[in-house]
């Protein structure tokens, strides 16, 4: 019961690490085009 908990938290963490990583990609994304044009 206790590492299906751990497990849980884990997933969360990684979600959340996705998202961040998902923003970024945008961010950097963004910066690409401005400097292209």
């Amino acid at each position: 019961r206790q590492a299906s908990q751990d497990n849980v938290g884990g997933t969360r963490q990684v979600d959340l690490a996705a998202r961040n990583l998902h923003q970024l990609g945008l961010k950097l994304k963004g910066l690409a085009d401005r400097f292209q044009l």
